[in-house]
């Protein structure tokens, strides 16, 4: 085994370090001053940028102003829109509840008209709020009818009215 004697590079000397400096090319000093140059120039490219100020002319004006007139315009009529959606939309919600309160009241009444099909309800509303009273055999008056309405009644057949008419037509005949 052969062993050499190490030499190191005073240019880049470590001091208490056992790592090697690496060596730098000789292009690599040119590289950062290309990249300071290049970097001083985008500086002061924005500087002059930043310190000119683009005039603006009276037609980009107008369109900017026209533009944000668009944008209100545009901005109201929606507005509008939802105004109305919404003032729709409470008709609609009246309208409902109205529409189930007469339901509900209508539910009521057929209660009470049920309550009126009962003969036993009838009769008791009849002799307590207006005062009828049940008749009496003495006030009942029987009427016999001709034998004609009962041979109708077992045919089911109604009685021939005359009018007046028929009657003159008759007498002319």
């Amino acid at each position: 085994m052969i062993v050499a004697k190490k030499t190191y590079d005073t240019n880049y000397a470590v001091f208490n370090n056992n790592a090697l400096a690496p060596k730098r090319h000789e292009r690599y000093d040119d590289y950062i001053d290309i990249n300071k140059k290049a970097k001083e120039k985008v500086k002061t490219d924005v500087k002059s940028k930043v310190k000119a100020k683009p005039k603006t002319s009276a037609k980009s004006k107008l369109r900017l102003v026209a533009f944000v007139l668009t944008m209100f315009c545009m901005g109201t009529l929606v507005v509008a829109r939802y105004a109305m959606i919404m003032e729709m939309n409470n008709q609609v919600r009246n309208i409902k509840t109205e529409i189930s309160e007469a339901q509900k009241e209508n539910e009521s009444l057929n209660l009470k008209l049920l309550q009126f099909y009962d003969i036993k309800q009838i009769e008791k509303e009849a002799t307590s709020e207006l005062s009828m009273v049940r008749p009496k055999i003495q006030d009942t008056i029987v009427v016999s009818l001709p034998a004609e309405y009962e041979t109708m009644a077992e045919n089911n057949q109604q009685p021939k009215v005359v009018s007046m008419l028929d009657k003159i037509a008759n007498m002319l005949n």
